[in-house]
Order: structure tokens, then C-alpha cells, then sequence
């Protein structure tokens, strides 16, 4: 299916207590000054949401839900298109329906001992906790995984053959077995933020010090792809349904990344203020994007 990122977008962000908004392409009316036919104070809610948030004309914004989410930080999809997401403050492994919006936790992570979050190609997740690499299955049952405590490897990506592909602040490593010793793939990276894989095996490495991306190929061969993203936010990494690469590297700057290239092309409607920050996204397999801030 093709995605279909600029007519519908539902995105999850966290504006004090946390909430869900839903954006469709919707025809809206100009918003005229104060006191018109169409102006703010007479427009329906959705469409005063979406004037709040600076949507372009034709978007409606409305709440899903409105749950106490703590500061949530990192997000993923399931196999199922269920949506898991890991709290900062509240510390909290969270699976949300995007359907019905029905929450369930399901663990309570340790107060600032917790990183990453990668599916583990079915309703579960791996993340380091502590100084292990653990995994947690959709029925909250918590296992260690690997006891490599010294690499204190965040998970980011899975291989086909259930290798975890991982990183700490300079290198890459790949974890082949539970058993297995993980191997390094590429050192050199100065504070390395997000990791993913494509379908042909290579890796694309974000770095935050310095504004980069890079591409890993298996053999740990590097190529840089691009020198000039944002250096004051972290820099996020995606893949859609449809093979194409997106990155988020800051407030109102999403932009579709092409991988041979390098080259960067702003989704343009993505000008959201500093107040509205999205910190992580995920996408569905039907192509609808989610983002928490």
C-alpha cells in the first residue's frame, strides 16, 4: 500500500498531562479575523485544534484521548499495529490501541535505569534495563535476555534471524544469539542517538554531537550521508511501510531522508512550535504515522 503520510497523519504527542490527537485531511474554511463568519471563535473544536497547532488549511485536529501519560519518550508498533511506548517520568511500558484507544501497562520500568525500546516482532519488546539487555512479552512476563553488562548496548533494530542490533555512545554492535558475545560493527561515532535497518542489511546511524547520519554497511564499511542536521535536538530515525527513510531532527523539522543520496525533503505542514516537540514516531503498516512528545 503506498503510504499515504500527507493526507492522513494521527499523531500521539503529550501536551502537560499527555494526549492523543487524530489530524485528517479534512476540508476546513479559512479562518477569517475575529468576529467573521469563520472565525476562530466559531469554527468547531476540531478545526480550532488544528489552527492552534498551525496545521495547513484542509486538516482537522481532534482529542482521541487524553490520558495521564507521564512524559512519554520512545514508541513502537507491534505486529498487531498496537502501540507501545515508554514514559520518561513515569516510567512506565505502555500498550495503546490505537483503534479504541484502550491503555493497558504493561511494566513498571526502574526510575532511570531503563533504554531503548525495540519490538520483538511480535507484542513484546527488548530494552536495556540496568546494565542487561532484557525482554518483556505482551503478557508484562519480564526475562533477561543477555548478561553483557559491560557494553550496556541499547537495542534499536532486528535483524531477519532474530539478531538484535544495538549501540552505546561510540559503536554499533550486533548481538547474533542470547548466548552470543555482541560483535562490533563500526566504533568511531562521537554520541550516537538512534539506529534502524533496512531490508538489505544496512544500518543508518544518527549521531547528535555531530548532526550526522551514516550508513553502515555489514561488512562495517561507513558513508556519511549527511552533515547538516540539527545538532541541539536528537536525531530520529524511521522507516514507512513503503521502504522510505524518515527523520525527525527537531521542532517542525520531518523530512523524508533518501538513502542513497542523502538528501533531505521536508514534509512541509510539519512546522509545529517549541511547545509542541515530538520526540519519537512510529508508523503503522497502513501507513498512518504516530508521534510522542
Amino acid at each position: 500500500m503506498k503510504i499515504k503520510i500527507l493526507i492522513i497523519l494521527v499523531i500521539l504527542i503529550a501536551l502537560g498531562a499527555g494526549g492523543f490527537f487524530v489530524y485528517k485531511n479534512i476540508l476546513v474554511s479559512m479562518v477569517e479575523k475575529k468576529g467573521g463568519k469563520n472565525s476562530v471563535e466559531n469554527l468547531p473544536k476540531e478545526s480550532i485544534l488544528a489552527a492552534e497547532l498551525e496545521l495547513p488549511d484542509g486538516y482537522k485536529a481532534e482529542f482521541l484521548l487524553q490520558p495521564n501519560l507521564l512524559s512519554p519518550l520512545l514508541i513502537i508498533r507491534t505486529f498487531d499495529d498496537q502501540l507501545l511506548i515508554a514514559e520518561h517520568y513515569g516510567n512506565r511500558l505502555l500498550r495503546i490501541d490505537p483503534l479504541n484507544a484502550q491503555i493497558d501497562v504493561l511494566y513498571n520500568l526502574p526510575r532511570g535505569g531503563w533504554g531503548g525500546l525495540l519490538s520483538d516482532g511480535a507484542d513484546g519488546v527488548y530494552l536495556r534495563i540496568e546494565d542487561k539487555l532484557a525482554h518483556i512479552d505482551g503478557n508484562s512476563v519480564y526475562t533477561i535476555y543477555s548478561n553483557y553488562s559491560n557494553y550496556y548496548m541499547t537495542p534499536a533494530a532486528l535483524g531477519p534471524n532474530g539478531e538484535i542490533y544495538g549501540f552505546t555512545e561510540h559503536d554499533v554492535f550486533v548481538l547474533q544469539s542470547k548466548d552470543g558475545k555482541p560483535k562490533t560493527i563500526a566504533t568511531g561515532f562521537s554520541n550516537i542517538y538512534d539506529l534502524v535497518r533496512d531490508k538489505e542489511g544496512d544500518l543508518y546511524v544518527s549521531d547528535w554531537d555531530t548532526g550526522t547520519v551514516t550508513r553502515v554497511k555489514p561488512d562495517g564499511t561507513k558513508h556519511l550521508l549527511s552533515s547538516t542536521l540539527n545538532q541541539k535536538d536528537p536525531i530520529d530515525l524511521g522507516f514507512a511501510p513503503n521502504g522510505k527513510l524518515y527523520i525527525n531532527d527537531g521542532a517542525g523539522r520531518f523530512s523524508q531522508f533518501d538513502t542513497d543520496t542523502g538528501t533531505l525533503k521536508r514534509v512541509s505542514w510539519f512546522n509545529f512550535t517549541e511547545g509542541v516537540h515530538p520526540t519519537d514516531f512510529a508508523f503503522l503498516s497502513n501507513g498512518k504515522a504516530y508521534f510522542v512528545d
